[in-house]
């Protein structure tokens, strides 16, 4: 019970941290909102591979992701499904942004339901994001090639780790 309130306050954090770039005097109110829950679901997801909370970070990860669709779906669009799909036919990274979020949200209910163990989604949802990202810069930096690099390798490490204990 006692985790269950820690894992509760810091969701809330999250949220207020997310919520906190939101300034409706800003001209450019939702780019940042797209950016701080999109890049606060993306390293909380990255650190549920290496912490020792790995549930209760994936599932503040899911939930800062939450956040960043619904600012997409909601604020962004207004809940006009006609012009939400219209926009993903144009651009590739929001089909696998979407990608990645279904599969959080499935791993997100086996997680929370405890009937389903979808481990390996977690990692393929994590590359969905990381290609949503990539995808969305039209120049790559020398910090996002950073990102890229020590995601693959973290990726690759955990997903080759957990093969082998399988296999031995």
């Amino acid at each position: 019970m006692k985790l269950f309130l820690w894992f509760i306050c810091a969701s809330l954090g999250v949220i207020i941290t997310i919520f906190y770039s939101f300034d409706l005097s800003h001209p450019q109110t939702f780019d940042r909102l797209y950016f701080y829950s999109g890049w606060i679901g993306f390293i909380l997801l990255l650190l549920s591979l290496v912490l020792r909370w790995k549930k209760y970070l994936g599932l503040l990860g899911f939930c800062a992701s939450f956040v960043h669709i619904w600012i997409f779906i909601v604020f962004d669009f207004n809940l006009q499904v006609e012009f939400i799909i219209e926009e993903m036919q144009e651009k590739t990274y929001l089909l696998y942004g979407l990608l990645s979020f279904i599969l959080l949200t499935l791993c997100a209910l086996g997680s929370i339901g405890k009937k389903f163990y979808f481990s390996l989604l977690v990692y393929v949802s994590i590359i969905a994001a990381l290609m949503h990202i990539i995808f969305i810069q039209k120049i790559l930096s020398f910090t996002y090639w950073i990102i890229i690099i020590a995601t693959s390798i973290l990726v690759a490490y955990k997903l080759l780790s957990k093969i082998k204990n399988k296999i031995i």
